[in-house]
């Protein structure tokens, strides 16, 4: 044995198969050192004698993961990739916390199916029912951004103070766009993150490496019957993920999310198209995959059921979960302050923090200041503080800052400031202003009376939940009345001072771990299955696609949609489709894997016996493979017709009957070696639109594809 293993830390791959062989000889039931012989064997390229080394070994351990597993790298190596499939699946449902097997069979394309997965945790050990918190979109925007939005900086207090409190019930995770699954990583990046990010100045190399550190030491998780996936944040960054949330759900998972508002849709015009198309989508694909939903404003909860009931749209409870007051800033000493903010606290000065978009109304303080320096002297008007990054069209309202010299200098733009620089900010403001058009919560305005800083605030929408009768409130539309009241703030004697002594004796801050707790309490009746989440599980048939006769969707001409209800159609089609599908860029549908099956019901009746449903699909096809593909169609086991692949775009039509449950499945099986991408995923043909016309008399639809052959080129616009 210590001959072998000196030959094998040698690269001396032949002679090392021959010493554990002699091994073997004396000790033939050592399953393990079988499947070392089969790494050497492999490594010599002797690849049938490989193969019999890890039978060998299979045969003396069956549930041996780590022999499929390496059965699976030899498969790979020698090009039969089904056969690695096979090998890698049954690693996989023997240990599934060895996230090898599980990456290797995401890279080939394969589908974890719910059975696969169901036999996988049969193979755990038991535990109860968790929550998986997703920090997807937290790990997407901190590997570009050193600092964080509202969002994300509200799911970093939320996840901090739930695991500070204590408990296995929630466990941090986050959905891969690579392999499509949920991993759950240590509870410990959630902290370092935050320590992180309260660092004066922050290091976005550290950050990264946190991100990374995390993500190399994730488990892949088995979904069980009775959990929960909690996706608190900015659920449509990852557009495409809808139909791995349908995966779940049809696994017994339950489906939570935390809605921060629905201005993409009640207010389009503040936001850019592709974001309007994008939000409205996913938000229908959760307003039907959703057990319960959290809101963080009575205001949203109110606007989401209104605009619901008005369309008649079912609806999951609806629980609002208020967010904190509190900015938890850390070390927020004066002398460790940036250059940028040091310059301004020896100077009186007004804060706005926020984004800089149209939605957050900065013109209405800059016409205000506009307002003061024409009737004051310069001296006696307070510096203007902006904090946050440009975002979406905001060139004219930039152009404007600088055809005016930034207000002859008093204007000051601060992006990327940590929140260490933020709490100074608030801290030494003479006061803040926050007179956004709308907004869900409204973070500046708590985090303002945190600090015990007057804010002038809007009127409108959540805002007046957040501050209370604490703030003075302002029309976002009336310059007039807001330059009143800014002038009465700097300018009556003690006007100032009287509104920070009554915030002192009066404002009583909501803080993260309350937040904290009432979001827990609300997860364990979630998980007791009392009230607000108290029916039964939908069965895995009410979680089929509903399509009107003679709808017509179009995949590929969907990412900048501008119909809020053409989007809610669009959002029910993607549910025909399974998680075997990912989007391009402009929601083209690509198959990883050779095979698939779409399904959906007909809105109404079904087709009545007899008659058959033409399905329309606009197929896209890249090269295929050496040997040649062709593409069978099959409703049930009758097989509809084939195709054979060329490269290209081609418009399909088959007569689909509807199942004794009245839902129409349509298979599509690749024949042939699939191609593969660089990543060794095989993909071969994608759905850029799909159609559905009146049912009719089967005979006659299917002598009219023999003879017109409605399998033709679709010609480019």
């Amino acid at each position: 044995m210590r001959e072998a293993d000196l030959a094998r830390d040698a690269g001396k791959w032949g002679e090392a198969a021959e010493l554990y062989a002699a091994f073997l000889d004396l000790k033939p039931e050592a399953d393990g050192i079988w499947i070392q012989r089969g790494n050497m064997l492999k490594e010599a390229g002797r690849h049938n004698e490989a193969l019999a080394a890890y039978a060998r070994a299979i045969a003396l351990k069956p549930d041996n993961a780590d022999a499929f597993l390496m059965k699976g790298h030899l498969h790979k190596v020698m090009g039969d990739l089904e056969a690695c499939e096979v090998a890698y699946r049954q690693a996989f449902v023997l240990n599934s916390e060895d996230r090898a097997a599980f990456r290797e069979l995401r890279a080939l394309g394969a589908s974890l199916d719910a059975d696969t997965f169901a036999a996988a945790a049969g193979n755990l050990v038991a535990r109860g029912e968790q929550v998986l918190m997703d920090l997807s979109d937290i790990f997407k925007f901190l590997k570009d951004h050193a600092t964080v939005s509202g969002i994300q900086r509200v799911q970093l207090h939320l996840s901090e103070s739930i695991i500070r409190a204590g408990g296995n019930t929630f466990r941090l995770s986050y959905l891969d766009e690579v392999t499509r699954a949920y991993y759950t990583i240590a509870a410990e990046t959630v902290l370092d993150l935050s320590a992180a990010l309260r660092r004066q100045p922050v290091d976005h190399g550290e950050i990264r490496g946190i991100i990374a550190r995390a993500e190399q030491g994730a488990e892949v998780y088995v979904p069980r019957a009775g959990d929960v996936v909690f996706v608190a944040g900015a659920f449509w960054m990852l557009p495409d993920s809808a139909n791995v949330y349908q995966s779940l759900k049809r696994a017994g998972v339950r489906i939570a999310v935390y809605i921060y508002d629905i201005i993409p849709i009640t207010h389009p015009e503040f936001c850019a198209p592709e974001l309007v198309a994008r939000f409205s989508r996913c938000l229908f694909h959760f307003i039907r995959l959703a057990d319960v939903i959290f809101t963080i404003s009575e205001f949203s909860a109110v606007e989401l059921k209104r605009y619901c009931a008005e369309r008649g749209i079912p609806l999951a409870p609806v629980r609002p979960v208020k967010l904190a007051h509190q900015l938890d800033s850390g070390e927020c000493a004066a002398g460790r302050a940036s250059s940028a903010v040091k310059r301004l606290l020896d100077k009186p000065f007004v804060l706005f923090v926020s984004t800089i978009e149209a939605r957050k109304n900065h013109n209405y303080l800059f016409q205000i200041w506009q307002k003061l320096l024409e009737k004051y002297p310069s001296d006696h008007v307070p510096e203007l503080v902006f904090v946050g990054r440009p975002g979406w069209r905001v060139k004219d309202l930039m152009g404007s800052f600088a055809s005016r010299n930034h207000l002859d200098g008093k204007l000051h733009i601060l992006s990327n400031v940590s929140d260490a620089d933020l709490s100074l900010l608030y801290r030494a403001a003479q006061f803040s202003a926050f007179p956004s058009f709308v907004e869900g919560w409204g973070l500046p305005i708590g985090e303002s009376l945190a600090f015990g800083t007057p804010c002038i605030a809007s009127t409108t929408s959540s805002m007046p939940e957040v501050g209370g009768d604490l703030v003075d409130y302002v029309d976002p539309y009336n310059v007039t009345g807001g330059l009143a009241l800014v002038e009465e703030l700097l300018f009556t004697p003690g006007a100032l001072e009287a509104r920070r002594a009554r915030i002192a004796s009066e404002f009583r801050p909501v803080i993260w771990p309350q937040v904290a707790d009432e979001m827990r309490a609300r997860f364990a009746e979630v998980l007791t299955r009392t009230a607000p989440y108290d029916g039964a599980d939908e069965r895995p048939e009410e979680l089929i696609a509903q399509l009107r006769e003679g709808a017509q969707i179009s995949f590929a001409e969907s990412a900048l949609e501008p119909r809020i209800d053409r989007m809610r159609e669009l959002a029910e089609a993607d549910f025909v489709f399974d998680d075997k599908w990912v989007w391009d860029e402009v929601q083209v549908k690509w198959l990883t894997g050779n095979s698939a099956d779409l399904a959906f019901r007909l809105e109404g009746p079904a087709p009545a016996p007899g008659l058959v449903l033409p399905v329309s699909l606009e197929l896209q096809f890249r090269t295929p493979g050496k040997e040649g593909n062709r593409l069978v169609f099959r409703s049930g086991a009758t097989e509809l017709g084939r195709l054979e692949v060329r490269a290209g775009a081609f418009q399909v039509v088959c007569g689909v009957p509807a199942d004794a449950d009245g839902v129409i499945r349509l298979s599509l099986a690749v024949e042939g070696l699939m191609p593969r991408d660089d990543r060794l995923q095989p993909i071969l043909l994608a759905v850029r639109a799909l159609g559905v016309a009146s049912p009719v008399e089967a005979q006659p639809l299917i002598a009219m594809e023999q003879r017109i052959r409605l399998v033709r080129p679709k010609l480019d616009k």
